[in-house]
């Protein structure tokens, strides 16, 4: 679901649901408006930290990822998790994350639905609660970030 808000200026932003997940498995559900560019581009580079790339795990999730996070970030366990079980498991992903919904016909992104939101943080507890799974995940990782770092 999205909702309207009215920027300073009186022109009309719509906010987006998204999913921000950090290295260490916390996800916080929020609600993201366009930066000044009037795009998401400058809150998704500030949430990964640095440039962006986007997996489209599904037309209705799209995981951002930071755009060296392989190289340059500590590996994410959690998101390597969510991404394998939507059939993503030949990459591991590094650095904090952000889950929006897919994207418009016009290339827009758009928040995931709050039922998504919902059944995504939910499946982040049950992962973070399996700890054999996330240590397998990590040293699995480890192992491939040796190789390119």
């Amino acid at each position: 679901m999205t909702e309207t808000t009215a920027t300073a200026s009186g022109t009309d932003t719509t906010a987006i649901t998204v999913v921000r997940l950090d290295i260490e498995g916390n996800a916080i559900r929020a609600q993201w408006s366009p930066g000044p560019s009037g795009s998401l581009l400058e809150p998704l580079q500030a949430a990964v930290g640095g440039d962006v790339d986007v997996v489209r795990l599904h037309p209705e999730m799209e995981m951002w990822v930071h755009d060296e996070g392989l190289y340059r970030c500590e590996l994410n366990p959690v998101a390597s998790a969510v991404a394998a079980g939507m059939g993503f498991s030949r990459q591991l992903y590094c650095g904090p994350v952000v889950f929006t919904g897919g994207a418009d016909e016009d290339g827009n992104t758009l928040g995931l639905s709050e039922e998504l939101a919902e059944v995504l943080l939910e499946l982040v507890e049950r992962l973070k609660a399996n700890p054999v799974r996330m240590a397998a995940i990590t040293i699995r990782g480890e192992a491939f970030m040796a190789a390119y770092r």
